[in-house]
Formats: structure tokens, sequence, C-alpha cells
């Protein structure tokens, strides 16, 4: 950029035809970043009456507002436009697209710099909603292409006044491509200079002529005509050889990209061929290598034989030891050794001597004893030997199995030794060790006197990640999508009129602010903010320690709404509140501090402060004569957590208010933590479940109430049921959540009538796939009887064949078994029956069921029941965390996270039936014993017993969760919605750590009747 121009600063007006959208904020944004000195904005009103106050500045350039009552046409307000500007060069902006900082500065250097051209234009980007870049206008200027179409975005030129004096307008005639008409008046008075940069951007997702949607192209065509009609007299041989002259020079330029490719083609296949000969030897490398490895596994048999020998030598050592330490207490509380003390005392360093000598011989005993089996060298080179060829996960095998693994005394950290085979990839993320942060309870209290504290991020933390949430959170309960972007410029404009103040008060943020109630955001403010657990438990102490405490805060909030923040969160005893919006004195220039020097005079050296912002609350009071302690910012915990540090940084991206209240609410909930830290499956199930299952209790509360369904209770379902009913039962009292005993196999069964297709087939299916068959047992499982012995024995005879696998011979052998199996369904349909009615199941006209879903199975069968029953019609209403397409009894089917398309789920459904699975044991079937209903259960295998234990510590991870939205009276969390979760779930499995790795590897997945558990919890995306 040159610096003549800068020096002459020729003024420049931006036209911009306004129709009042949403996006005119963003536009006038674009003109206050402009580089160049010298613009004035001629905003026209194109709306007419009711157009919003823009004021009278856009950033340091003026704004002048133009414009009639009534409305104006998109030619007739850019005419206004030209004939009201005042500078030497102009351009349009529509209020929907943007410029980049330098985009003016550039075009009027190019214009001082091509004194033969009076326009000039950029280039320009088409971006989508995303900011993505669809495509670039940036060709040379050809008046001969531009005859043809238009190739100048009504932005990217800026023209000089002279064509307007000249005659250039708009032509009124023209609904669309007025721009490009008057591109072509240009044309015919100057050529176009050209920057080369690429400087303006077209956001064609918010245009408004319709001319960029391929349904459009008829419309465009007809409209295009008109103005090739009204310019067809300016065609000439010479724009005719032109336009041939370019056909020319692209076909030659494609000729030599295809010469190119073909080229590139025959490098490829010679490089193929190269590849194949590479692949050929080194299969014979990699044969030669399993020979070795057959070799080397002889080897690593005899050292587990040679391993095993010393496990136990070991474990006789444990026992000698263990034998001489309950001697040595048996003497030590013995009389005679009392009454021996001071003769011992006399001996001590005879003692000593004896012991060490002795302590040698020992040592050099048992090291022989333990090294004379094998020389020094042999042992090392074995270990050597097995690490090379083995390496770090051969070694973690090798641990593993030498370690108990009795599944019922497995704890859910001993799962770490399972390798991953999910093929999920740790996140390259690295956790941020902070290494200079110290707990409050590190500062010597009784060094001081005085304790100053910031209030929010160090007294109190809100539920939610960016304090800005806030005010999304409003405008979500008020039904006001805008209100966050609102407030913020509400807050920016107040801060811009009081700009001789320091801080400005919450009442002048909301001077003028049509249509916002104040008292929403304080009643927003008091819900969200809570104490941060470590800072509450230091105040207490102070307090008990009779400790003089000032609370410091540079708020707009007043001083009375932060003390009732304090108070509710337990902050009850203090000296004083000191409030940046009361007196005008903040922290981060210092004038709070040396306020306080004086207010409090003998508080210097004899003080610390306590806060998160660096400036602020550590480097002012310092500078200031105090001592400080930087507190952990907010944004520290999310990289420094070991659970979240790799997953955080891109749901924070994800800007949205279900996410942060999940990320607020465990930055609390850990926080609280001050020793021992939670597990990772508690962490889990707080962080994946405990939002997910609250929201959904929320969703079926709600839906029951909108759709006014005639009950009084919610049965939700075993075993997912389990934790859905007690969060149900902590957050709502409208309906009475009953937990059911039931299953897929409990249900089907017993439903089970005429084993014809149209009465059964879907539930033959569960018992008759061969998903999940490995055997006979397999399939018996299912069943849950052993005296089928029919059955069995076809089974067997079916196995002996190879035809295990069909599935249609699988349903040949039980429905030749009808009679036998349908006497079991007769039988469990009875008592079933009767635990209902026990249940109160039948008793309202309306009977909701609520379970984690997907195709409703057991609802399926539930309406067969109920038809069987007898018991007069009733409508049975299934709510599931998500409904899968062309199920059966659809309308009575209602899903929260989907209903019907399930694709963007369809890769985290067993991970959600894990976070909603429950410790409690299986329901095969119910049986009446002693007057009481129970539960039947199958076969328990390891992985069960392994998922058992992980279910109670994700619960209890859930169930903590709820109690603090319980607690803090959150209320509705319709914020919550479906695209959060599929964030939270896509972070996991996009950017999980190595802790997520190994955790998720080692847990396994029961998709089909029976005991088989077959499947990841999670795998890698795609």
């Amino acid at each position: 950029m040159s610096v003549e121009i800068f020096e002459a600063s020729p003024l420049v007006s931006v036209l911009i035809r306004s129709m009042d959208r949403a996006s005119l904020s963003d536009a006038l944004t674009s003109v206050a970043a402009q580089t160049y000195p010298s613009i004035e904005v001629v905003l026209v009103n194109a709306k007419g009456d009711g157009h919003s106050d823009v004021g009278q500045w856009c950033g340091r350039f003026p704004i002048r507002f133009v414009g009639t009552a009534g409305g104006l046409g998109r030619s007739a307000a850019a005419n206004l436009g030209l004939e009201q500007a005042h500078g030497t060069y102009l351009m349009f902006l529509d209020d929907d697209d943007l410029i980049d900082a330098e985009h003016i500065a550039s075009l009027v250097s190019i214009l001082a710099e091509s004194p033969h051209c009076k326009a000039a234009f950029a280039g320009t980007r088409v971006v989508d909603a995303t900011g993505a870049t669809l495509g670039v206008y940036n060709q040379d200027f050809s008046g001969a292409q531009l005859l043809i179409g238009n190739l100048l975005p009504i932005h990217s030129v800026l023209f000089s006044r002279e064509l307007v004096m000249a005659g250039c307008r708009f032509d009124v005639t023209l609904e669309t491509y007025e721009d490009w008409d008057f591109w072509l008046q240009v044309s015919q008075l100057t050529d176009f200079a050209k920057t080369g940069k690429v400087t303006a951007a077209y956001r064609s997702f918010l245009g408004d002529s319709g001319m960029a949607h391929p349904e459009h192209r008829p419309l465009q065509r007809q409209r295009r005509s008109v103005v090739w009609r009204k310019w067809w007299p300016f065609w000439s041989v010479d724009n005719l050889d032109r336009l041939a002259l370019d056909l020319e020079q692209k076909q030659e330029e494609k000729e030599r990209e295809n010469a190119e490719l073909r080229s590139a083609v025959g490098l490829q296949f010679d490089k193929n061929e190269q590849l194949q000969h590479d692949v050929a030897a080194l299969q014979q490398s990699l044969d030669e290598q399993v020979q070795q490895v057959s070799s080397l596994g002889l080897k690593v048999a005899v050292l587990d034989v040679s391993l095993a020998e010393r496990d136990r030598e070991l474990t006789l050592r444990d026992m000698q030891i263990r034998t001489l330490n309950a001697s040595i207490q048996e003497m030590l509380s013995s009389t005679s050794w009392r009454l021996s003390a001071p003769i011992r005392h006399v001996g001590h360093w005879m003692g000593v001597l004896r012991r060490k000598v002795s302590a040698v011989k020992l040592l050099a005993r048992l090291t022989w004893q333990f090294l004379r089996r094998d020389s020094i060298g042999n042992q090392v080179g074995d270990a050597y030997r097995f690490v090379r060829q083995k390496g770090w996960p051969g070694i973690k095998q090798r641990l593993a199995r030498r370690a108990p693994s009795t599944p019922s005394t497995l704890s859910p950290l001993s799962f770490n030794s399972l390798v991953a085979t999910n093929g999920l990839q740790p996140s390259e993320a690295v956790r941020v060790e902070r290494n200079d942060y110290l707990p409050l309870a590190s500062i010597d209290v009784d060094k001081y006197a005085y304790f100053f504290f910031d209030v929010f991020d160090t007294a109190v933390i809100r539920l939610l990640e960016k304090p800005v949430d806030i005010f999304k959170y409003i405008g979500c309960m008020a039904g006001a999508n805008d209100f966050e972007n609102q407030r913020v410029n509400q807050e920016r404009k107040a801060r811009e009129v009081n700009r001789s103040h320091k801080d400005i008060k919450l009442t002048e943020i909301y001077r003028g602010f049509k249509g916002a109630d104040l008292k929403r955001e304080i009643d927003a403010e008091l819900k969200f903010c809570i104490a941060h657990p470590e800072t509450l438990a230091f105040y207490s102490d102070l307090v008990a320690k009779g400790k003089k405490i000032y609370f410091v805060s540079d708020m707009y909030l007043d001083r009375e709404t932060i003390g009732k923040i304090l108070s509710k969160n337990g902050f009850n005893i203090y000296e004083e509140i000191f409030v940046s919006s009361e007196d005008d004195l903040i922290k981060g220039d210092g004038s709070r501090f040396a306020w306080l020097k004086n207010t409090v005079p003998d508080s210097v050296g004899t003080t610390i402060h306590i806060g998160d912002n660096h400036v602020s609350d550590w480097v002012q009071p310092r500078q200031h004569g105090y001592d400080a302690f930087h507190f952990l910012e907010s944004i520290e915990f999310y990289r420094h957590d070991s659970f979240l540090f790799s997953k955080a940084p891109y749901l924070i991206e994800e800007n949205s208010l279900g996410i942060s209240f999940i990320l607020g609410m465990f930055k609390y909930w850990k926080s609280g933590f001050l020793q021992e830290k939670p597990g990772y499956w508690k962490q889990f199930g707080f962080f994946y479940g405990g939002a997910l299952v609250c929201a959904f209790c929320e969703f079926v509360n709600r839906t029951i109430l909108n759709a006014n369904l005639s009950t009084s209770r919610v049965f939700f379902l075993a075993r997912d049921g389990d934790i859905m009913s007690q969060v149900y039962r902590l957050l709502h009292s409208d309906y009475e959540p009953v937990y059911l005993l039931a299953s897929r196999r409990c249900m089907s069964l017993p439903a089970l009538s005429t084993f014809s297709p149209a009465d059964d087939g879907d539930a033959l299916k569960l018992f008759t796939t061969p998903v999940g068959v490995a055997g006979v047992n397999d399939l018996m499982e299912r069943f849950g009887y052993e005296d089928l012995h029919d059955l069995r024995d076809a089974l067997i005879d079916l196995e002996s064949r190879g035809l295990l696998h069909s599935e249609l011979e699988i349903q040949q052998c039980v429905i030749d078994n009808k009679d036998s199996i349908l006497s079991k369904a007769d039988a469990e349909r009875h008592t079933l029956l009767r635990y209902l009615d026990v249940m109160h199941f039948f008793e309202d006209t309306d009977i909701v069921i609520a379970d984690v879903g997907w195709g409703g199975s057991i609802q399926n069968a539930l309406m067969k029941l109920l038809k069987q029953s007898g018991k007069g019609p009733r409508n049975l209403h299934g709510i599931y965390l998500g409904v899968g397409d062309q199920v059966a009894h659809e309308e009575f089917k209602t899903g929260f996270l989907f209903q019907g398309d399930r694709s963007r789920f369809a890769e985290f459904l067993n991970l959600i039936e894990l976070l909603t699975s429950s410790p409690r044991d299986g329901v095969m079937r119910v049986e009446e014993v002693d007057g009481a209903y129970v539960s039947v259960t199958g076969r328990k295998n390891a992985d069960e017993s392994k998922r058992q234990i992980i279910a109670a510590e994700i619960q209890a991870g859930i169930l903590e969760f709820a109690q603090i939205v319980r607690d803090r009276k959150i209320g509705d969390l319709s914020f919550l919605k479906p695209r959060d979760f599929e964030a939270l779930f896509g972070a996991l499995q996009v950017h999980p750590s190595e802790e997520d790795v190994e955790q998720l590897g080692g847990v396994k997945h029961a998709m089909t009747l029976g005991s088989h558990f077959g499947d990841h919890v999670l795998n890698k995306k795609g």
C-alpha cells in the first residue's frame, strides 16, 4: 500500500441498502475495521417505517441515515445512495456481505496507480454459513465476458464519482441483476483495474434476491434475458473475437492439464509395479519373522514356567515376613519388653551394628537363593529378548495374566490393563501440567490478618463454561434466540456512552433495552452462581479463626445482588463488599488497591489477595504492597483436568448452552473433591450420563403433560429404567415413577401365541437370530429352560450338520417344538399378567412406559399382552431416548434424541446403553415366590459382572449430577438439545484420551438376547 494514498486520503462513501436485517451489524462491523482512514457510511433505509436505530458512528467513521417513510426497491435505494454520497470514490456493500480490513485501502491504492481506470475491483470469496469458502470471483476483467454474465459482486468494486456525474445509474425497471447492468454502463466509460487480492466475502446463504438458488434457474434465465436484450446493440465483432480467443486459451489449458495428468498416471503405474515388487519382498520377510516368533514363543513358555516358580517363592517370603511381623508385635506389647527398655537404650548402637551386619548377610543369602536357579547373564538376556520381542504391550499382558481376575472382586480401576481393540485412537492433545498451582490450604493463614477475595470464578463459579452463556440461557428461556447478541451489543453501547467511567451498572446496560427484563438476568445469576468448594472450605476455616474478610469485585452487578449471591452460597460473614459498579474503582488499573491502602490503613503487609485474573488479582495487588495468590483460572481447569483435557477444547468450540452447562457442572463437581479424586467411571457417568438422563426425564414429564395423558404413573422398564426412575423421582413429582421388571425376553416369550409370521414373526426373531451364537447353549439360554429337551436335541443335530448359522433352519427347529415352548409361554403369561396387576399397570386409561428404546420391542409385546388380558381399551405410550424408523406402532412411540432417522446417533447407541445400564441382575422372567414377585436371571458371565461394577460407578455419577440440579433448583432443562449429546459423544469418539481408549476398550456390549458380549461400546468414527 503506497504512503501517498494515506496522505491524500480522498473520501470513500460506502453505500449500504438496508432492509434492517440481523446481518447489518456484521456488515457495519467489517466497515468499522477498515484500515483506510477517510470513510463515510451512507445507510439507505430501503425498509421504510420501523428501521432500527444504528447510531451515528460506525467505529471511527460517521453514518448518515437517508431514506423515505416508504420502502424502496433495490435500484431506487442504490440511486438514492449515489445521490447522497459525498465521497471522491464510491462503493456498495449489501447488508448481508462483508469486506476485509484492507479492502478499501487496497482498492484506493490500485486506482491511484492506474490513472487510466475509473473503477477497480478485488477478488471475492463465496462462503457458507460455517465460513468455509465455496468458490472465488477473481478472474481478469473482460468487457466481452461481462456482456455474457456478471462476474463482479457489488461490493468488490470501488469507482469514481465521475462515473455518476457521467450518468451511470441503476435501472429501476430491473427487479434483479441491476448491479450487472450498472457495471455494463461503467464498462462503456472505463477499464477496471484489478488489485489481485481477495478481500471481500459474499455470504450466499443470506442472499434474498433468489438468484443464487438452483431451483430458480428458469427465473434466472428469464431475468437475464431482459439484460441481454437491453445490451444486445452493444455486441460487436470484436467482442465475439475476444470470446472466441478466451475459449481457445481455455481449451489449450485443458489439453495441457490432460497431458500432465496422463504423465502423472504413467508415473503412478510405474510406482505401483515397484510397490508390488516391494510387497512380495516384505511378505517373504514376514514369513521369516513368523518363524522367528514361533521360536521365541517357545522360549517365552519356558520363561513362564520360571516366573511361576519365582512367584511361589515370593509368596513364601511374604508369609515368612507376615509371621515375623506378628512375632515382633507380640514382643513389643509384652511386659518384659517394657521393663528391658533401659538395657536396650544402652545397647542401641551395638544393636544397630549387629542388625546391619545381619541384614547384609540375609540380603546376600536371599540374593544367592533367588539367582542360583539361573545365571545373571541368562536372566538379563531373557528379559532383553522378551522386551525386544513383545515391547510394552507384552509386559502389560504378562502382568495382567499374573494379576487376580475373579470378576466379583474386580474394581473399575483393575480394568486398566485391558487393551482397546475398537479402533479408537488417543488424541494428540497434551494435558497441561500446572506445577505452579497450589491449593488454598497451602497459604500460611497465621501470617495474615486480612483476606481479600475476588468474587466471580474465585469465591463463586457459574454452572456454565462462559459468563456470556447466562445471556444464552435467558434468551433460550424467553424464546428470544438473539438475546445474547443484543445483550452484548447493549453493554458495548453502554460502555461507549459512559466511556469516562471505568465500569458501568447493570441498570445502565438495560436502559433503553426494549423487551428485556433486568430481573431475569439477576435471577439467572442467582440460579447458576455457586460456591467454589475449595474456596468455601478455606473461607470457613478463616471465619473460625476470626480473620477479617473482604470481597472485591470488578462487576456491573450492584453490591446488593453480589451480597445475595454470596449469602446464598454460604459466604455470610465478612467485613465489606467493594464493587466497581458502585464507586468506579477497579482492580485492573490498581485504583481499587490504592484506595484500599487508605481505607484499611493497616492492611499493607498483613493482607493476601486471592483471585483468578492474572493482572487484576496477581500483578496489581503485588504492585500496591499486598501479597497475592493466583487462583486456578477457569480455562486452565479444562486444560489441566485429567478426564477432560483432550475433549474440552473441541466442546468449548461448540458454543452451545447445553455443552456449556455440562462443562460448568463438571468443573463445580470435580472441584469439590479436595483430597481423593473420583474414579474414571464415576466421572464418566457424571459427564456423559448426568445431563442425558436428567434431560430425558424432563422430556418424559413434558411429553406427558403436553399430551394431556390420563395417567398417574410412569413405568420405567428394567434395567435401563433403574437409573431413569431414580433421577425422575429426584427431579419431578407430577407422576409416580415405577420401576417395572421387564426385558425383551421377559415380555416377548409370554406374548407368543400362534407362531404364525403375522402374530409372532418379529418376536420369534429375537430367539432365532444367529447373531451372537457360538453354540447350542447360546440359543437355549435365550429361552431360559433346561427341560426343553427336544428343542436342544434338534439344535444339536443342526449344529452337527453345520447349519447353526442359518436363521431359517433355527426358526424351523423352534416351530417344530412350538407346543413345548407355548406351554412355557402360557405359564409365564399368567404370572406376568398377575404381576402387572399388582404393579397397577392396567389402572390408568393411558399407560406410559419409558426406556432407552430404538425399536420398542418390549412395548410391542406389552401391546399384545394387553389385548390378551381382556382389560378393555387402553392406550400404551412409549417414551424413549430414541426411536428408529419403520417401527411397529410408531404413532405411540416418542423419541428424545431422534425420531425415525437415527443416523446422527447410530455410532453411539451402545455407549448410550452403557450409560443407562444398571448394576442389577438381568430379568429373564418373573416368578411368584411366597406371594412376592421376583425376577429370574440368566447366566452371568465375567463380562456381565464387569459391566455391573462399572454401571454402579456410572449410576453414582449420574445421581450426583441430578442431585446438584435439584439442590440448585435449575428447573427446566429444555435447553439441553440432542445436538449437545451428539457433540458430547462425538468429542469422546474423535478426541479420546489414552485413558478413554484403555477403559472403553475393556468393556463389551451385548446386543442380542442371552449373555453374548461381542460388541464394543464405542468404535472409531466411520
